[in-house]
């Protein structure tokens, strides 16, 4: 599951390089129109994308729940706003306060939509510490079995979280 899908372009990155069904939710209905107009441009089939806040609407278990939370604080995007240089929707990028809002909700939330084994995949921003700590805190997952993701000068881009005892 690509939870915040946003255009839908983890999801259908994953869809395009893996057979089995992938779902893809966000709270937007533009957004979902969006993706889902990308997956017929693209001749992507095995997705469907679902509204839905978070995890509210959803009703079954995957192997894999992604996420990009929007991680800007409230603050950092005020300041955009009044320089004129927001150019995304505030919806996508407000992570509150301390921008972990949502990796918050996540970290609570996912090991009970998550199968058994199932990882937890969290795109970094830019406190990839803050991120971790917040897994950490919710108590859900051991961070002796985090494993990371890097990209451009090695550099964190995502961290892979498995919840206690590979079970919800």
């Amino acid at each position: 599951m690509d939870l915040g899908t946003g255009s839908g372009a983890i999801g259908l990155a994953i869809a395009r390089n893996h057979n089995g069904k992938v779902v893809g939710t966000d709270i937007s209905h533009e957004a979902i129109e969006v993706a889902k107009y990308n997956a017929k441009i693209n001749g992507i089939e095995n997705i469907e994308f679902y509204y839905s806040d978070m995890f509210e609407n959803i009703n079954e278990q995957f192997d894999m729940i992604v996420s990009n939370p929007p991680c800007s604080t409230t603050e950092s995007l005020d300041d955009l706003e009044r320089n004129g240089k927001m150019i995304m929707p505030r919806i996508s990028r407000e992570g509150g306060v301390d921008g972990m809002k949502f990796h918050r909700i996540i970290a609570n939330n996912s090991p009970r939509f998550l199968k058994e084994n199932g990882k937890l995949i969290l795109m970094q921003c830019y406190d990839p510490q803050a991120i971790e700590q917040t897994l950490i805190d919710s108590g859900n997952f051991d961070p002796r079995k985090f494993e990371f993701s890097y990209g451009k000068n090695n550099q964190r881009r995502a961290v892979i979280a498995t919840p206690y005892n590979g079970i919800a």
